[in-house]
């Protein structure tokens, strides 16, 4: 999951970085532009096509923090849930709970 940590907040990237970006949720509140790679740069209207099942949104974590505790579960009604892959995805997410028995995952480290 790609998100802003502070105003105006970019991922930057040199053109010779291999990136294989795929079933990632962007967001950033400040600012349409999310990542620039090279001479290419992303934002809210084309991070679809940087990979397959990437998306836009507000993830809705239950408490987003930069300088204290936060909490990145999800809140229902997020874009992250069902939208991940079982591919390459760990038998456990953070909290120790097995991954979900059906064929789509969360984006992100917890399952909701």
């Amino acid at each position: 999951m790609f998100h802003e940590v502070g105003p105006s907040s970019l991922i930057f990237l040199s053109a010779r970085a291999h990136l294989i970006a795929e079933h990632n949720l962007s967001y950033t509140s400040s600012s349409a532009y999310v990542l620039e790679w090279g001479d290419q740069t992303y934002d809210e209207t084309n991070i679809t096509t940087l990979g397959s099942g990437n998306l836009y949104g507000d993830p809705l974590f239950v408490r987003p923090a930069c300088s204290s505790e936060g909490d990145y579960h999800l809140r229902d009604r997020s874009p992250a849930i069902d939208r991940g892959t079982p591919t390459n995805a760990p038998c456990d997410d953070l909290e120790g709970r097995p991954g979900p028995q059906r064929s789509s995952y969360d984006v992100g480290c917890y399952e909701k």
